[in-house]
């Protein structure tokens, strides 16, 4: 199908770049669109995330948390996820949300392994809203993957006011610009110490969430939509 097309649109540089693995050549006409939010996310005032989040059993909102939005896939690297707030954890009084799929049992044995299982709460295919009261409420997004093709939750995240701490996944650098802090997905030292150093300096916290609220400025549907509109207008021209 890709290789009939006249243009095939990716939306990042890295999933362009797979398209080109895939179908070789020069053509089809490869461009880049990048997604925009499918929700209009914003950041809450705490009392409307906490209210939001009175259902959501084993969380304490008076207790700073580390989120995670996601799958128990491997690219995904929960267990990165997992063994690095274990560590961070080890010094300060955090907990752990896990947005998603349900933990499957092998991670549920390394959390309790790791010492940390009373600490984790999973929020399974949560809304939205309840999403936007996360994101608003969370001291930092850990986002580890090892593979995306874009990474929906740093735009999220950051459009809620949430830091963002992510790896250096391929399309994640295009996706967040200057708006969060990247390590090497293995680097699981590295991300307590930034977790860390995000619990422990609300300066530090405040400059993250800045960063991250410019950056997702970005991502207006009105402008996907339109650069979507020119993709579309280039190529009825040509026939």
């Amino acid at each position: 199908g890709m290789r009939g097309a006249t243009v095939v649109v990716s939306d990042s540089s890295a999933t362009a770049a797979d398209v080109q693995r895939i179908v070789g050549g020069s053509r089809p006409e490869k461009k880049i669109v990048l997604l925009a939010l499918n929700y209009r996310y914003r950041q809450l005032r705490r009392e409307e995330a906490v209210a939001r989040l009175a259902e959501v059993s084993n969380l304490d909102p008076s207790k700073p948390l580390i989120l995670h939005v996601g799958s128990n896939h491997a690219r995904k690297n929960r267990l990165g996820v997992i063994r690095s707030f274990a560590r961070a954890s080890a010094q300060a009084d955090l907990q752990l949300v896990l947005a998603g799929m349900a933990l499957s049992p092998e991670l549920r044995d390394v959390a309790r392994a790791e010492g940390i299982a009373d600490r984790v709460t999973v929020v399974v295919k949560p809304s939205n809203e309840v999403l936007e009261a996360l994101y608003s409420l969370a001291l930092a997004l850990l986002f580890p993957s090892r593979y995306e093709g874009f990474g929906w939750p740093l735009i999220e995240a950051q459009a809620c006011g949430c830091p963002v701490i992510s790896s250096r996944c391929a399309p994640f650098a295009e996706v967040v610009g200057a708006g969060a802090i990247m390590r090497d997905a293995d680097d699981e030292q590295g991300f307590a110490d930034d977790i860390l150093r995000l619990a422990r300096d609300a300066a530090e916290r405040r400059r993250w969430s800045e960063a991250g609220l410019r950056n997702a400025e970005r991502f207006d549907p009105a402008l996907m939509i339109a650069r979507y509109l020119e993709v579309y207008r280039e190529v009825a021209e040509r026939r």
